[in-house]
């Protein structure tokens, strides 16, 4: 008696932890997917469909380019990369190229949450310098 009672507390907690876990760990190929399109760049150089390729790729979910990646001169400012269309930077430090990458992966949760907002996508992005 005892345990109906407390069997669907149980179960629902269960089933929480379970869509945690699997939220959590989708953002994590996402950012997974990201990084390896900038390990290919950091490799071979630029070539987007190369770079599409090592998303798509990258751990077996199906992961998107969205947007699709693109150069883009910059120049860190308080240790973060600010966009530029100037050649040299405050300073006169030269302005780099960079290449940005952002990765989407789609989740579906295992049950409704209601009151819970669950994100129908999660995104990864990450930044590489190229000479």
């Amino acid at each position: 008696m005892e345990f109906a009672l407390v069997a669907p507390v149980l179960l629902l907690i269960a089933a929480g932890a379970i869509d945690g876990a699997r939220l959590i760990t989708r953002g994590m190929q996402a950012n997974a997917a990201a990084q390896a399109g900038a390990d290919y760049v950091q490799r071979h150089g630029w070539n987007e469909a190369g770079v599409r390729s090592a998303v798509t790729a990258a751990n077996g979910v199906t992961t998107t380019l969205d947007p699709a990646p693109r150069q883009f001169l910059g120049c860190v400012v308080g240790g973060a990369v600010v966009e530029t269309t100037a050649v040299t930077c405050a300073g006169g430090r030269g302005s780099g190229k960079y290449i940005l990458i952002s990765a989407r992966a789609n989740f579906a949760p295992l049950m409704p949450w209601p009151g819970f907002v669950v994100p129908q996508s999660l995104r990864g992005q990450a930044m590489v310098r190229t000479p």
